[in-house]
């Protein structure tokens, strides 16, 4: 531990500061989001090679090696997807806007519903991954249900 924080959450810290500084710097140049989206396909390509390296050379290669490829192929697959967003999801889509006015919504108020779920699925004898569909199918459902109910017709909420 040093000070007051430890190494973990100096991490996490560093991290979302990068992130952070990203955003920023992406919204203070109007063309920026444009370029990626040019580029979507190489960025797309970089990071799946880099983290399939990583893969790969797991625990073979030195940390800062290893680190520097998962950074790599983090950021570059984050751009890549924001370039494919950009370039083929342009045109106004209905139900992408509504998830979107959702997502916010869904993100505060998910965590009790995914809980409960999750614990009422924990003693049934199915296998992990369906009980992760099931929550994420019976989850996603009630939360777009409530945001409609209490949000996006509400005018105590929304």
């Amino acid at each position: 531990m040093i000070g007051a924080w430890s190494i973990s959450q100096q991490d996490a810290f560093a991290q979302e500061i990068g992130a952070f500084s990203v955003g920023w710097a992406l919204r203070r140049r109007s063309d920026a989001l444009a370029r990626i989206s040019k580029d979507w396909g190489a960025y797309l390509i970089v990071g799946v090679i880099s983290l399939s390296i990583t893969l790969i050379t797991q625990g073979r290669v030195p940390l800062p090696i290893g680190a520097a490829l998962v950074a790599l192929g983090g950021w570059c697959v984050t751009y890549g997807l924001v370039g494919v967003c950009m370039r083929f999801l342009t045109r106004p889509r209905p139900a992408i806007r509504y998830l979107a006015d959702a997502s916010y919504w869904m993100y505060l108020m998910h965590l009790p519903i995914v809980v409960a779920i999750g614990i009422s699925l924990a003693d049934l004898s199915l296998p992990v991954m369906v009980k992760l569909l099931i929550t994420l199918i019976a989850s996603s459902a009630i939360l777009l249900f409530t945001y409609q109910l209490v949000v996006h017709h509400a005018t105590l909420v929304g």
